[in-house]
């Protein structure tokens, strides 16, 4: 599948995506049928990191975190889509290390298997209540309409 053409009103490759073009692509994929990730925790003291393993050719919508947190692609290559623009990684060298901010949606394509690690400082252990304190909910989404404005260099 080719990442760069516009599937379902995601302009991917052409310019930034609005958030509610990231939403209706979601919207889009869900007709398909859905992937199971291989997801792993880890967790240390203080810390927190989630290890997803993402096979070549795959979507991966993110969810909308509170807080503002580290990701790791250890892994691949990928692009990433947001409202802040478009990022083309490849840890082929070695990891590549970026901080993605808070209230921010990712649409994520493979161009390989990726290993995709996002980290959060917590003591928390207990899967529902690290979802409670660092993923915005589906109620909390229209509470922050200024997601849908933010581009690289500010405001439009």
């Amino acid at each position: 599948m080719n990442p760069c053409l516009a599937i379902s009103g995601l302009p991917v490759g052409r310019k930034t995506p609005t958030h509610q073009e990231i939403c209706a692509f979601q919207n889009f994929l869900s007709k398909f049928p859905q992937l199971e990730l291989d997801i792993r925790h880890h967790h240390s003291e203080g810390q927190y990191v989630r290890e997803m393993r993402i096979p070549k050719d795959a979507y991966v919508i993110g969810k909308e975190h509170k807080t503002r947190h580290l990701n790791i692609l250890a892994k691949g290559k990928i692009t990433i889509w947001s409202v802040q623009g478009r990022l083309d990684l490849c840890a082929d060298k070695g990891p590549v290390i970026y901080e993605s901010p808070a209230g921010v949606k990712k649409v994520g394509y493979a161009h390989e298997d990726c290993v995709w690690l996002t980290l959060h400082p917590t003591d928390e252990v207990d899967q529902d209540r690290l979802e409670f304190q660092f993923i915005r909910s589906e109620e909390q989404l229209p509470l922050f309409p200024e997601t849908d404005q933010l581009y690289l260099g500010g405001k439009v």
